[in-house]
């Protein structure tokens, strides 16, 4: 073989001259500098998301499953597989020092979330909400054959046993959950209890048949109107609260079994018009109720009574509500001021809470989290990708991050639960304003989906406009200081028809007017979820598989100053 030797020689007439020369070899760096050129063609194409599972520059998802992680979130609860949806009880584990949480899930994923499977509990438990176990079930979609059984388990909750509940050792987890009847598909009531801290629950009580039938005379009597139940200890009973269409029933129980009304001479109904203000039979259905005890910033003990409604008169589609008062006599919920919005987004939904299930053992201060997703569209299908041409996702199903609430008067204030949560360094800037021109705050591309953006502005009563943006996805807010008002826009082409138009509708929230605002927004890949220094939060889910996001923040106001920082938040999203 020979070997090629090169020089060389000096440039004549602007061209390089090239000879053979029998002391030089051709340069190894040569071959070094391609290889690295190749590595670099190699990086960018990575960075650009064109990978084996991502096209068009990483906006869609070639082949969803039931597993597939293009909605994986970096620091959300996920779902591990198929499709998931309203929150349980957060039950707090004294033995593991944990928080068990428990969410519905369907084996038949994103696509038929309501298919042949059935629904069932799958557990997961946290120590800080932000880390989580390996996902299991905890309560099968079917368990025993009989016509009186369920054949998919819905929403419900998890009390712990202090010894009124008959057949079932006291300290034990017990189950109250609302499903389907496997002989005739009616919505009905049952419970079973766990002998393993509340990881499964294996041991059906009243052998395996409802405990609240929806047939009976002081029931619902509606087959499709009897789910969610929300159980809590009063006075030495136990009391139950049902989801029933436009009300909610209340039911009271001395062994855990039988149950009968509450209010044993009226109707025991909590109406729709007397918690939710403006209701009228339209906006049914209410559902999952939760009942808390909470200790206000004054010391004084009240009731909680929290809710999935919606109110489109408000211009307010689906979501969690709260209102407080105090329970009367036979445990009913009696409102002492008017009812509010516990997330003022779109896509806080089917909530839970930890706290004592005990009304004679108030609260300081509770845990919060939503499923974020919205009936209206969530359901409907999502694209793995911005064309109306791409595959459907099967996996899907997040959570909020935990808030810690206090009670302050007749309203919860709010803040996230980020304490364990790993951040990247923050990059910085710093600014005055001034004049009525908007000035550009930040402009940054290709940041992570994951990230943690804050803004401090002081001494400002003018407006703020920020944008995220994902190819042809986008969420922008706009807030005015001044009058503490802001309205969300969205564009999501992952959605068709009226899914589309359900989620791109403009929405509007308040928080207490400031010269001085401190404004957070975490996003990770289904959500953004915005904090305003008044306590409140606006929840928005997203759809787009991209790992990556543009962000542009504009301020107008005569006078003020700004700091703005940006991280990342959490782990590198999965490919």
């Amino acid at each position: 073989m020979t070997t090629m030797r090169f020089k060389m020689s000096r440039r004549k007439q602007g061209k390089w001259q090239t000879s053979m020369g029998r002391d030089k070899f051709l340069p190894c760096y040569w071959i070094g500098g391609f290889l690295l050129l190749l590595g670099l063609i190699a990086l960018w194409v990575r960075h650009d998301e064109q990978t084996d599972s991502y096209a068009d520059h990483g906006f869609t998802y070639k082949q969803p499953t039931l597993t597939s992680p293009e909605h994986q979130a970096a620091y959300h609860l996920t779902s591990s597989q198929g499709w998931s949806n309203d929150l349980q009880t957060i039950y707090y584990d004294q033995q593991s020092q944990s928080y068990r949480i428990y969410f519905l899930h369907s084996r038949d994923g994103a696509t038929k979330p309501f298919g042949p499977k059935g629904q069932s509990w799958t557990v997961t438990s946290t120590k800080d909400f932000i880390h989580f176990s390996k996902q299991k079930t905890a309560i099968k979609a079917t368990y025993l054959t009989h016509a009186e059984a369920w054949k998919s388990a819905w929403t419900g909750s998890v009390i712990q046993n202090t010894g009124l509940v008959q057949g079932v050792p006291k300290g034990a987890p017990v189950a109250y959950f609302s499903g389907l009847k496997r002989r005739d598909g009616s919505q009905n009531v049952w419970a079973a209890w766990s002998s393993d801290g509340g990881l499964t629950f294996s041991h059906p009580l009243n052998d395996g048949k409802p405990v609240l039938d929806h047939s009976w005379p002081f029931a619902s009597q509606k087959a499709d109107q009897e789910r969610d139940p929300a159980v809590f200890y009063n006075n030495g009973k136990m009391i139950m609260y049902v989801a029933e269409g436009n009300q909610f029933g209340v039911y009271q129980s001395a062994n855990g079994l039988t149950w009968t009304k509450a209010d044993e001479k009226g109707a025991s109904k909590v109406l729709g018009t007397s918690v939710l203000n403006g209701f009228n039979e339209q906006d049914q259905p209410l559902e999952c109720p939760v009942v808390r005890f909470m200790k206000n910033a004054q010391g004084q003990a009240k009731t909680v009574l929290f809710f999935g409604a919606k109110m489109p008169q408000n211009g307010q589609t689906t979501g969690t509500y709260y209102i407080v008062g105090h329970l009367d006599q036979n445990g009913l919920f009696t409102p002492e001021g008017s009812s509010q919005r516990l997330d003022q987004g779109s896509d806080f939904y089917g909530a839970n809470f930890t706290g004592s299930p005990d009304s004679a053992a108030p609260d300081q201060a509770i845990y919060a989290m939503g499923w974020i997703g919205n009936w209206s569209y969530t359901a409907s299908g999502i694209l793995a990708g911005q064309s109306s041409q791409a595959k459907k996702s099967r996996r899907l199903g997040s959570y909020s991050l935990a808030r810690k609430l206090f009670l302050n008067g007749q309203q919860l204030l709010q803040t996230p639960v980020t304490a364990k949560l790993r951040e990247t360094a923050a990059k910085s800037s710093k600014g005055q304003l001034s004049g009525s021109n908007w000035k550009q705050i930040a402009s940054l591309k290709r940041q992570p989906a994951n990230s943690h953006y804050q803004l401090k502005l002081t001494k400002f009563t003018g407006t703020v406009q920020l944008f995220l943006i994902q190819g042809s996805d986008q969420i922008e807010l706009q807030l005015n200081a001044a009058t503490g008002t802001y309205q969300v826009t969205r564009v999501a082409n992952e959605l068709l028809g009226q899914a589309k138009a359900d989620y791109q509708a403009q929405q509007n929230g308040q928080f207490p007017p400031s010269t001085e605002l401190n404004l957070n927004v975490y996003t990770d890949k289904n959500s953004v979820e915005i904090f305003f220094p008044g306590g409140q939060a606006c929840t928005l889910a997203r759809y787009s598989v991209s790992r990556q996001q543009d962000l542009t923040i504009l301020a107008q106001g005569s006078q003020g100053q700004f700091t703005f920082s940006s991280r990342q938040a959490g782990a590198d999203l999965p490919d």
